[in-house]
């Protein structure tokens, strides 16, 4: 944008002939009370100014009055844009070590606690947990454990004997729960090659695997359904079933 400036006044003469003002002045024939304006050069006097304007060309101190437009704005503009250019290259750059920032942390996996504790299919096993006190263990930064977690569907369908052991005592439901959880991290491709787990949060249960003939994965009384889930402290396998170990255990 250009912004009228201050006006800057210049007096300029137009190159012409050299004249010289009439060294006789007279009074003008059509204003009376003005001189005559007359020069004279080589042709001698000029005719009246004031009647048909002088015959010759003449010099006369002329004013001109000039406008500069300076583009103050425009420079104010530039630093502005400068200036807006520094702030949204200092804000992309801030955006873009938000953006990493939020990516490593969005690509750092949860606790095998926050993902039993934030997956709605794991509601009633959270409740479980929280309720023998086992929840926060899961939560353990320092810990490695393989969780064989059962979702909803396999509370739901506790059968007789599940549910004999846990009104038999109280006790029992915690100790099925830590039955779950296998000391040390195993991949699903790890398992394949294993027929036990000997060490598991209950202490002297073995956790028995197999895999089936249509390449199931099987562990105690339940089924893989969804595997590796990886946590920052081990990883989580689905299983279809609240698994049981033997009464012996509990």
């Amino acid at each position: 944008t250009m912004r009228p400036t201050t006006t800057t006044t210049t007096t300029t003469a137009r190159p012409t002939t050299t004249v010289s003002r009439c060294p006789t002045p007279r009074v003008c024939n059509c204003r009376p009370t003005d001189v005559l304006d007359h020069y004279t050069d080589a042709n001698g006097c000029a005719t009246c100014r004031c009647l048909a304007g002088p015959t010759t060309p003449t010099v006369r101190p002329t004013t001109t009055t000039t406008t500069t437009e300076r583009p103050t704005t425009t420079t104010r503009s530039t630093t502005s844009r400068s200036s807006s250019s520094s702030r949204s290259s200092s804000t992309r750059s801030s955006s873009s070590s938000s953006t990493r920032s939020s990516s490593t942390s969005d690509t750092t996996p949860m606790s095998i606690g926050d993902i039993v504790n934030t997956n709605p299919n794991f509601s009633r096993l959270r409740d479980a947990l929280r309720a023998n006190n086992l929840l926060d263990a899961l939560m353990d930064p320092d810990a490695s454990y393989t969780v064989f977690a059962p979702d909803n569907h396999a509370f739901v369908n506790l059968n007789d004997k599940a549910l004999t052991l846990i009104a038999q005592e109280p006790n029992n439901m915690k100790q099925i729960l830590k039955f779950h959880v296998a000391v040390g991290k195993y991949s699903a491709a790890q398992l394949g090659y294993k027929r036990k787990l000997r060490k598991t949060l209950l202490k002297h249960a073995v956790l028995k695997l197999k895999v089936n003939s249509k390449g199931a994965q099987r562990v105690a009384n339940g089924r893989v359904t969804n595997a590796d889930i990886h946590a920052s402290n081990g990883v989580v396998h689905v299983v279809n079933k609240v698994l049981l170990p033997k009464p012996k255990f509990l």
